[in-house]
């Protein structure tokens, strides 16, 4: 007589994603739920419906990205959309003067995020430390204390460009 042997574990199928066209049609509901809620509280509440939707699809685009297996056709739309809609929202809460440098450092940390997620991107890393350059910039140049140290900021950028022509030049063999 053979022992009796307990039953084989019962095995959950491994859960399957959804088909690239219902994945598509998700993501769609699901920006069009966040659109509709930003104006449904645009009747109650008051704020500037242009940055706040800007954030949102650029939101909206990064959760795209993140549940359609990493597609950068969604990342590189939410990363800046949502770095330009948080600065035109902050924009006012700043010095007049100094906002068009907080609309550039929150696009800059816009394009931080393209590079965060995607680092082969390096372009995206570029762009961002220019923009956030820029920005820290004009923001810095507002300041009292700043103002006589800036009148020298174009010598950085030439000690750079030379740096850079310089390494050029010797993984090129030239030097």
């Amino acid at each position: 007589m053979e022992p009796e042997l307990p039953p084989p574990p019962v095995v959950s199928p491994a859960p399957t994603l959804p088909s690239p066209p219902e994945r598509n049609i998700a993501i769609t509901g699901v920006l069009l739920v966040l659109a509709g809620a930003v104006l449904l509280l645009r009747e109650f509440l008051s704020f500037n419906l242009g940055s706040v939707l800007l954030l949102v699809f650029g939101i909206g685009f990064l959760l795209a990205y993140v549940f359609s297996k990493r597609t950068p056709g969604f990342l590189i739309p939410g990363g800046v959309l949502t770095g330009l809609g948080l600065g035109v929202l902050l924009e006012p809460a700043v010095v007049s003067r100094q906002g068009g440098g907080v609309i550039l450092l929150c696009l800059a940390l816009g394009f931080g995020i393209i590079w965060l997620f995607e680092s082969h991107r390096v372009w995206a890393a570029v762009v961002g430390g220019l923009l956030a350059a820029l920005g820290a910039y004009i923001v810095l140049v507002q300041l009292p204390e700043f103002r006589e140290v800036a009148r020298y900021w174009p010598a950085i950028l030439i000690a750079l460009g030379i740096w850079v022509l310089v390494r050029r030049l010797r993984t090129a063999g030239g030097v």
